[in-house]
């Protein structure tokens, strides 16, 4: 009960709390689904969530579909290709038919459906995280040397449906960590120039490259989450604090407020030890894979307990 000798204080309270709340520090909940299966040969690395709330996973060499309560219905392997000797390094459902999934392996982006094994596309691309836009072309950064100049640059690569390739006509160095396709915008942080780049993803007439300064470090990789809200979702890893931080910001990219999500690093799997090859923790230190889909921000965690998927805005407010 709060008496009137104490009420000032109370207001005083409630009136400068605001003003220190831009820091939003969480712990994950514990209704995060946990799958019935146990990864104890291979780690999941990619994953992604249809709009039927299936989570399709893989681990580099087989795919495994789960219902929405975490059930494992199919297990499936990449179709015979001449790649049979590669893992596969990212996963993606098809936005109508969720038994169809696109894996990127060996410089390769090949849609298949799962259930017949039938092979529907495969496109070479020039670098990695390849993503595609409404009209079905594929963007991939890449690093290309400059003979004139003496150096390396980092770009895009656009792929079209029917093959042909291009770089994206702009002089900047897109040197970022990883890119979403939001609102139809390639939308990436560049470290080196500390700024949110927004790179219009219609066809060759690119308009206008608009580059919005942030608060993002530079000494960190950032990566862009998606836009969950209306709000830009950006993450990086706090190597000090052992945590990962989410900064949020509005459709105008006003800095709306900072999150971390306060993981036990003690809880991940063994797997991370003994397959890491310096790779592993390197691009995911915290052991959090995230993935962006049906306008909705997921991670997943494998632990010692099972992999687990959360939704990002279950575990902090956005």
């Amino acid at each position: 009960m709060i008496t009137m000798k104490n009420k000032p204080y109370s207001f005083l309270i409630m009136f400068l709390f605001p003003l220190f709340s831009f820091t939003e520090r969480t712990k994950p909940h514990a209704d995060g689904l946990l799958l019935s299966y146990n990864f104890n040969r291979h780690l999941p690395l990619t994953f992604d969530v249809s709009k039927s709330s299936a989570i399709i996973v893989g681990d580099g060499h087989c795919i495994y579909k789960f219902d929405a309560s975490g059930k494992l219905v199919l297990r499936a392997e990449v179709p015979n290709t001449n790649y049979a000797s590669a893992i596969f390094t990212k996963l993606t459902v098809d936005n109508e038919n969720e038994n169809i999934c696109t894996v990127e392996i060996a410089g390769h982006i090949i849609a298949f459906n799962i259930l017949s094994k039938k092979v529907l596309s495969d496109v070479k691309i020039y670098g990695s995280d390849a993503k595609k836009d409404l009209n079905g072309n594929y963007y991939s950064l890449f690093q290309y040397y400059q003979e004139k100049k003496d150096h390396v640059e980092n770009k895009l690569k656009v792929v079209e449906p029917n093959g042909e390739s291009y770089n994206y006509n702009t002089s900047i160095d897109l040197g970022a960590d990883n890119f979403q396709i939001i609102n139809n915008n390639i939308v990436l942080y560049v470290q080196n120039q500390q700024s949110i780049y927004f790179l219009p993803a219609a066809g060759k007439n690119y308009g206008h490259v608009t580059p919005i300064k942030t608060n993002l470090p530079d000494d960190k990789p950032v990566k862009t989450l998606g836009m969950v809200d209306n709000k830009y979702i950006f993450q990086y890893f706090d190597y000090n604090k052992k945590e990962d931080v989410i900064n949020i910001y509005d459709g105008k990219m006003q800095f709306v407020k900072q999150a971390t999500l306060q993981f036990n690093l003690n809880e991940l799997s063994g797997l991370y030890r003994s397959q890491d090859n310096g790779d592993w923790l390197s691009e995911f230190p915290s052991g959090n894979i995230y993935m962006y889909s049906n306008n909705s921000v997921y991670l997943m965690r494998t632990t010692k307990k099972g992999t687990f998927i959360y939704k990002l805005n279950s575990l902090i407010k956005i």
